[in-house]
């Protein structure tokens, strides 16, 4: 269970002759995170107008604002070693655009396209995430990590009958490679485990897949240059 701590210091802030009191108060995570969190008063309750937020190694996490308790207008995002990974534009709670991974680790349907070509000619590349703890911890609350983490692990091990699956589905019919991708902007074009994923994540990226002669892998995500899988995650459904 995660335990925050909250300490705040009020502002009077004076504007003609009406008074809007501000909240600034910082929370501190049992995991040892922590975030700087912006409130007013507004209508006799309390609503939160911003928020940044730090890993607990210090570097900073994700910053934005929200109106009427929902993300509104531009949120930043940076990983773990500090670098910026991308930027998402909000309106009334809805993702209006964005750009996914920043500084080298975009990537698009294409790419994902011509990648999974070739892995079906020749599927031997490697597929799994080299730290799997680090990314399901960067895009996903604790709890939830620990249990995409402990499937994964299991998982992983089916991996290996990848290679033969795919030649087999390759060499036994004659539907063409179809490929799919699913993010927070068209979340209802994913399965039911894609969608839930998505909505459960802290720093949502775009899924792939692709189907051969009816058989569905999924899903995968670009990481440092490459694609890797991260499966159906269906421990937090």
């Amino acid at each position: 269970m995660k335990h925050t701590l909250l300490i705040i210091t009020a502002l009077m802030l004076v504007v003609g002759v009406s008074d809007a009191q501000t909240y600034k108060g910082m929370r501190f995570n049992d995991d040892g995170s922590k975030s700087f969190e912006t409130y007013k008063e507004s209508k006799g309750k309390l609503e939160l107008v911003k928020k940044v937020s730090w890993y607990s190694n210090g570097n900073k996490e994700s910053e934005g604002t929200f109106k009427d308790g929902l993300k509104d207008r531009k949120w930043t995002y940076w990983g773990e070693n500090g670098q910026k990974r991308y930027e998402e534009t909000w309106k009334g709670g809805k993702l209006v655009g964005g750009t996914e991974d920043s500084k080298g680790y975009s990537s698009s349907k294409a790419d994902f396209e011509i990648w999974a070509k070739s892995y079906v000619a020749k599927p031997y590349a490697e597929i799994l995430l080299p730290d799997p703890k680090v990314w399901f911890k960067e895009h996903f609350e604790s709890e939830d990590a620990g249990k995409l983490l402990e499937e994964y692990i299991i998982g992983s091990e089916g991996i290996a009958s990848f290679p033969q699956a795919i030649s087999e589905a390759r060499d036994s019919g004659q539907e063409p490679l179809q490929i799919s991708t699913v993010s927070i902007l068209n979340i209802e074009e994913g399965t039911g485990l894609q969608s839930n994923a998505l909505n459960k994540m802290k720093t949502p990226v775009t899924l792939y897949s692709f189907r051969i002669n009816g058989i569905h892998f999924w899903s995968f995500v670009h990481h440092k240059g490459s694609f890797k899988i991260v499966g159906k995650m269906r421990a937090i459904r």
